[in-house]
C-alpha cells in the first residue's frame, strides 16, 4: 500500500530537486536513506528521462486518488459498512465474541487504535477458504 499511496499523491521527483539543465545534462539532488547526506547528480537528459520512465505505472494500473473507499470524506462513514455483503457482515457479527475475550484474558482491546478511535472488521480472513475466493465468487455472480 505504501508504494501506492507515494505514487498517487505526489510525483516522483519534485521540481526544486532540479539544480541544473543546460540542454543536454540535468542535475539533480537526492538525499541517501542510509546516511542521510545529500547526493548530486548529473546525467544525460536521456538518461534522466530513463530514469523517470519507471515510475510510469502500466496502462491497467488503476491510480486512487480523491475517491472510493479511500477518500478522506469516506473513511469514517457508516457507509462503509454497507459495501459489504449480508455474508460477510454475518460472519463478522458471529465472530464478534473474540474482541471480548481477548479483552478478558490479556487485557487489551485489539480494536482500540493509538489514535484513540475503534477501528471496524470489514471482512474475516478464514484459512480454509482461497483468501481471494469470497471476492471471485462474488463477482462472477454479479
Amino acid at each position: 500500500m505504501k508504494y501506492v499511496t507515494r505514487y498517487t499523491g505526489r510525483p516522483v521527483m519534485a521540481n526544486s530537486r532540479i539544480i541544473n539543465y543546460d540542454g543536454h545534462t540535468v542535475t539533480y539532488f537526492y538525499e541517501r536513506h542510509e546516511d542521510s547526506k545529500r547526493v548530486v547528480v548529473s546525467l544525460s537528459a536521456f538518461d534522466f528521462i530513463k530514469k523517470l520512465i519507471i515510475h510510469i505505472p502500466d496502462r491497467q494500473f488503476k491510480m486512487v486518488r480523491y475517491y472510493g473507499i479511500y477518500a478522506h470524506a469516506t473513511q469514517n462513514s457508516k457507509d462503509l459498512i454497507k459495501l459489504t455483503s449480508s455474508f460477510h457482515r454475518v460472519r463478522i457479527k458471529k465472530h464478534s465474541n473474540w474482541r471480548f475475550s481477548i479483552a478478558l484474558s490479556f487485557n487489551y482491546d485489539p480494536l482500540a487504535c493509538s489514535c484513540g478511535h475503534t477501528m471496524s472488521i470489514l471482512d474475516i480472513y478464514n484459512n480454509k477458504v482461497s483468501l481471494f475466493q469470497p471476492y471471485l465468487d462474488f463477482y462472477s455472480s454479479a
